[in-house]
């Protein structure tokens, strides 16, 4: 996810000061990618230099003042060019499982007990999250499918390693 860019959207959906901005983020993406308030002011102040957003007036109250924002044109448009970009990556990816099965096939390690224990961690996971999906907001339980998904897809992924073992090694030998 592009923290910067997603934020930017929040503004534009509801504009706002740094501590409302930062609450409807944490709403919506909090739990899977923490914001500090430190990076939610450093991008505020970021987007007003580049334009993309202005501050509107401050509101004073009993903790410090509160600076409003709003998108500006230009933070729109980069918000739209953002939303029009597709993210399928079919680069062939070399996660650090796949470097694991690497080094222990070259090392002559065990493998099959590595993707055992990476296939009980997944399925540990594919639990918890199917537990918390249960009860979650619909726009969590979009979050949570997705996260099964890739879950699933990792699954798939190491049951195919695993069927392959002898060849690799052969191949590796």
């Amino acid at each position: 996810m592009d923290t910067s860019l997603a934020f930017l959207g929040l503004v534009e959906a509801r504009p706002g000061h740094g501590y409302e901005l930062k609450q409807l983020y944490d709403e919506h993406f909090g739990g899977a990618r923490p914001l500090a308030y430190g990076q939610v002011y450093a991008m505020l102040a970021r987007f007003a230099r580049d334009d993309l957003v202005e501050m509107v007036g401050v509101e004073d109250g009993s903790g410090p003042s509160r600076k409003q924002y709003r998108i500006l044109p230009d933070g729109r448009k980069r918000v739209i060019e953002w939303l029009k970009t597709t993210d399928a990556d079919a680069s062939v990816s070399r996660t650090n499982l796949f470097a694991k099965v690497v080094i222990a096939l070259l090392l002559d390690e065990d493998v099959t007990r590595i993707l055992n224990a990476q296939r009980s961690a997944l399925l540990n996971a594919m639990r918890q999250l199917t537990r918390a999906k249960q009860n979650a907001a619909l726009l969590d339980v979009l979050a949570y499918d997705h996260a099964l998904l890739r879950v699933e897809a990792d699954i798939r992924w190491i049951d195919m390693a695993e069927a392959r073992l002898t060849n690799l090694k052969e191949t590796l030998a």
